[in-house]
């Protein structure tokens, strides 16, 4: 399966790029603004200039934090799933040797966009049904074997109820997995089915839950292995981002304008590897369904749209070493200002004070007055620890 998922995505890669790189900048471009300005009405209304973590808890439990759960929620939940249809458009098309440009499979995409929020919706509700008995019961474990003490109580001792605890979480999320999976799997052919073969919502849903019978165990499997794969190129990505900023930042200290570059270059490279990680996972799993829908639900083919197919190249067929070297002094002169930005950014005093958290814990037990003393003998210039009100 994945070998015809590889070879799938290679026929394909350059429109499902452009088409998520258009879907990103679209979630980018709509969401940051709205969530800025949220908080922002928030830290008014609160009178403060900044928010603490329990400050943040307080704005999504307030109405204005359902608001903005709700509204965000709903804005991702669309954008994705128009998202994964244009994907799974191109995905198929490919499989059928045709090559169509971003624009027309997403204009022909959006003719369906109220069905398939409706059909997306119709699964949220459902899978939130299943999930809440779950986290209810999660929640009620909790309250009765992990609130008796601070929670680093228990971290730190690890009595008999902390490990009670987390047997039984474990149990009632593994449980809650397993049926959300069941039912995820069932309804992997759901959208191609609105989309492919004209079926309203509710009935695509039950269809698809028709034809993946006898085949969920092997769907499941391929949603598995599509997640452990696409976590181990994540963290790969990572460690090698991580592994550059180690070495970079440090060997370029000793000159202000390389610092400024290296550190520039390693906040791209982050931000590259985070886009990347997103494409590759997002392209993988329209990819995946498309040949998962094509073998189990549709194997005597399927009718797609009626897309304009593409004559042209969407993609140069070669880079020309100019085309790479103006790319490259792009790319520098980026780096340069992300750095400038991120230097200027950081505010350098004359003297750095040192907090020994918890009453330095590392040198005794925290949160005790041994810790403070062995803070003081260390020199800091602040000592914080936890305390909890008495009864008394």
């Amino acid at each position: 399966m994945f070998r015809g998922v590889a070879a799938n995505l290679r026929a394909c890669w350059g429109t499902l790029v452009i088409s998520d790189l258009l879907f990103q900048t679209a979630t980018l471009l709509l969401l940051t603004p709205t969530v800025s300005l949220l908080f922002r009405v928030f830290l008014m209304a609160s009178g403060r200039t900044v928010l603490a973590d329990a400050d943040i808890a307080r704005f999504l439990m307030h109405p204005l934090g359902w608001l903005a759960f709700v509204f965000i929620g709903g804005a991702l939940v669309c954008i994705s799933a128009l998202e994964l249809a244009v994907l799974m458009t191109v995905c198929s098309g490919a499989e059928q040797k045709l090559q169509f440009r971003p624009r027309d499979v997403l204009l022909s995409v959006a003719a369906n966009a109220s069905a398939l929020l409706n059909l997306t919706s119709r699964a949220v509700i459902n899978l939130s049904a299943i999930a809440a008995p779950f986290i209810a019961a999660g929640g009620c474990l909790y309250w009765l074997l992990l609130t008796d003490y601070d929670i680093n109580f228990y971290l730190a001792k690890k009595p008999f109820k902390f490990w009670l605890a987390v047997v039984s979480l474990g149990v009632v999320l593994t449980a809650m997995s397993l049926l959300l999976l069941r039912r995820i799997s069932g309804w992997a052919f759901a959208t191609q089915l609105l989309l492919y073969e004209n079926r309203r919502p509710a009935e695509a849903l039950k269809v698809s839950q028709q034809r993946a019978l006898g085949h969920r165990f092997f769907i499941a499997k391929a949603f598995i292995a599509w997640a452990a794969i696409n976590g181990v190129i994540g963290l790969s990505l990572s460690f090698i981002v991580v592994r550059l900023g180690r070495w970079l930042v440090p060997a370029t200290s000793a000159s202000l304008w390389m610092l400024i570059l290296s550190v520039g270059l390693v906040l791209l490279s982050v931000a590259a590897a985070n886009l990347a990680t997103r494409i590759i996972a997002t392209c993988s799993c329209a990819s995946l369904l498309s040949l998962l829908y094509l073998k189990i639900a549709a194997p005597h083919g399927v009718a797609l749209p009626n897309i304009p197919e593409r004559t042209d190249r969407l993609l140069p067929s070669q880079i020309s070493g100019g085309r790479l070297l103006i790319t490259s002094a792009v790319f520098a002169l980026i780096a340069g200002c992300v750095g400038i930005s991120a230097i200027h950014t950081v505010r350098l005093e004359d003297r750095v004070q040192i907090t020994a958290h918890r009453g330095g814990a590392g040198s005794a037990p925290e949160n005790t007055l041994a810790a403070i003393q062995q803070a003081i003998k260390a020199g800091a210039d602040w000592i914080e620890i936890d305390v909890q009100e008495s009864s008394d």
